[in-house]
């Protein structure tokens, strides 16, 4: 009897504390929270900060600068959560390990094989109230060591206490919105300005020397970084979009072919724009300007209506036309776009430059082609200045949105 007690009371212990019971869900704790990217390998150690915020119902917000983009859809299977980053074909793989501690990897479903580890911890640490500088206007040059390859861009820049923002303008569009911190004096300060929405992880440095910024690096995702330095130039300017790509000599019109989500070959011609002002946009769902331009020429066409004519074709990662399909029909469900998307083929300008083989070259994506009711190209956009920008993307789109107006009233 005493060995039969003995054996109920430790089947009940080894019960109470079985394996397969599920532990306690362990909560992040509310607020705002470090992203640290590990970007290392074996010639440098490079760590990229970003920032995001979660809520009392758990809801991760990606934050840069005055942009929030706020992550609905997360699984769990185990331990291990998984977050989608709309509209891309991206995610968060992570673990909370305590209410202050998260680790995981973040995944481009894009990419074969592309994942960086990060670890999070609550923000700690306060801005201090002093003023560092108000917003300035630089002239950039990226790779200025490279005879061949370095390339202009305008900084836009202000910081407020040891806030810094602010964002870069190439001829190929922008690095979007721009956020990090200043430390040092009125005279030479080091800074840190960052970018993670899911699609691209940016990260730039350098040190501010009155009104010259030396030793910048630029770092984006695993693979890319290249040296950069800059002048304070209110005037900084870029060559005109319009002017850097254009119909070949020779070519009256746009005539190209694409696939369109069945698989089907489509051709495009004069015919296909008489009567309607048509917009081509060569983008790409992987593209975070692209989706600024696409949010913009929705909203165009949504105040136009249907003599506006909206035809995207996109270039996709990879070579599978399958995953092509698949993340052009989810950008396409996620900005409720009313038209079809068309697809390009693998993302590559030469490639662009084959389908569209009237144009002199694509050099940017995004590149929009404005055509009028007539069938003439009137306008070619090389890269979009999107909301970062400010002042320069109010202006862009406004003259944009115009020219639409007035090619809609023509005859």
């Amino acid at each position: 009897m005493k060995y039969l007690l003995a054996t109920f009371t430790a089947l009940i212990f080894f019960a109470c504390s079985s394996p397969n019971e599920p532990t306690k869900e362990i909560k992040p704790t509310p607020g705002s929270w470090t992203l640290s990217f590990d970007i290392s390998d074996s010639t440098r150690h490079v760590i990229i900060p970003a920032q995001m915020e979660i809520d009392s119902a758990l809801v991760l917000t990606l934050v840069n600068g005055e942009e929030k983009i706020v992550l609905k859809n997360s699984s769990r299977t185990g331990d291990t959560i998984v977050t989608r980053i709309e509209p891309y074909l991206s995610a968060l793989h992570y673990v909370i390990n305590r209410p202050d501690s998260i680790t995981g990897y973040w995944v481009d479903e894009s990419r074969d094989n592309y994942k960086i580890p990060f670890t999070a911890k609550p923000t700690t640490g306060s801005l201090n109230e002093t003023k560092m500088w108000a917003s300035k206007t630089f002239d950039v040059t990226f790779s200025p060591d490279c005879e061949d390859c370095s390339y202009k861009a305008v900084g836009v820049f202000g910081a407020n206490a040891n806030k810094l923002t602010g964002t870069f303008l190439t001829e190929s569009g922008d690095y979007r919105y721009l956020q990090g911190r200043v430390d040092g004096g009125d005279s030479r300060s080091d800074f840190h300005l960052s970018c993670f929405d899911g699609a691209h992880l940016f990260y730039f440095t350098g040190t501010i020397v009155n009104d010259s910024i030396q030793n910048g690096m630029f770092y984006s995702g695993k693979h890319h970084s290249e040296k950069w330095i800059a002048s304070y130039n209110e005037n900084a300017e870029l060559r005109d979009p319009d002017s850097l790509t254009f119909l070949k000599d020779g070519a009256t019109s746009l005539e190209f072919a694409v696939r369109n989500m069945k698989g089907d070959s489509v051709q495009f011609n004069n015919e296909s724009y008489l009567n309607k002002v048509t917009v081509i946009q060569i983008m790409g769902t992987w593209c975070p300007n692209c989706s600024d331009e696409t949010r913009f020429w929705s909203d165009v066409r949504n105040q136009f209506g249907e003599n506006l004519q909206i035809i995207p074709v996109a270039f996709e990662r990879g070579d599978a036309f399958e995953k092509h399909v698949a993340a052009i029909s989810n950008y396409k469900s996620q900005f409720q776009l009313p038209y079809e998307v068309y697809i390009g083929g693998s993302v590559s300008k030469s490639t662009a430059a084959q389908v569209f083989h009237s144009l002199n070259a694509i050099s940017s994506y995004p590149t929009s082609i404005i055509i009028d009711k007539k069938g003439k190209v009137r306008k070619i956009n090389t890269g979009f200045y999107g909301p970062s920008t400010g002042k320069y993307h109010s202006l862009y789109t406004e003259r944009l949105r115009l020219f639409v107006q007035q090619l809609l009233q023509e005859v």
